[in-house]
């Protein structure tokens, strides 16, 4: 359990959530408008960030408790099952879509955020890669002129922004 109560909800909301069958063909059983608000949720990568942040978590308690080997197990093998099923995930939306991007762009700051949580966070040739890539994903986005792109976009382009050490990344 999470020390942090708004933390803990936000776990438990995840916990027992389901996203509806896809069908490749039609993309999941919603409308448009929701189903684009729902990025990030509908294709399962919210579950890499709550089971990240309860890793999160767990280090906070361990390093509170004046642990110095917090990577130890199950920690560091809690981190390698969600750095393989992160490479594994599959997007089901279509390359030539706007939300194939931005799924990847989810996944790619998802994969940041777990390193940040089990690494030094500092400048590194891996961060520089992967925010690299990140921004590459976020270019291949359309400018929306109503800015509905933007607003699904926040949570992954704060990580991105948290990670991008390098001024050119900036």
């Amino acid at each position: 359990a999470s020390d942090y109560p708004l933390d803990q909800r936000s776990l438990d909301l995840m916990a027992d959530f389901h996203p509806p069958e896809y069908n490749n063909m039609l993309g999941p059983q919603l409308q448009p408008a929701p189903q684009g608000t729902l990025l990030g949720v509908l294709d399962g990568l919210f579950a890499f960030i709550s089971r990240i942040r309860a890793l999160r978590d767990k280090i906070r308690s361990r390093r509170a408790l004046g642990l110095h080997n917090w990577w130890a197990d199950p920690i560091i093998n809690d981190a390698f099952a969600i750095d393989n099923a992160l490479r594994a995930w599959t997007c089901a939306h279509p390359p030539d879509s706007p939300r194939y991007a931005a799924s990847l762009l989810y996944r790619q700051c998802a994969w940041i955020y777990l390193h940040r949580t089990i690494q030094l966070s500092r400048p590194s040739a891996a961060f520089k890669q992967a925010v690299d890539e990140g921004l590459s994903y976020l270019a291949m986005l359309p400018d929306t002129p109503d800015g509905s792109t933007q607003s699904i976009l926040l949570m992954p382009l704060f990580l991105l922004g948290c990670a991008a050490f390098e001024p050119e990344q900036r």
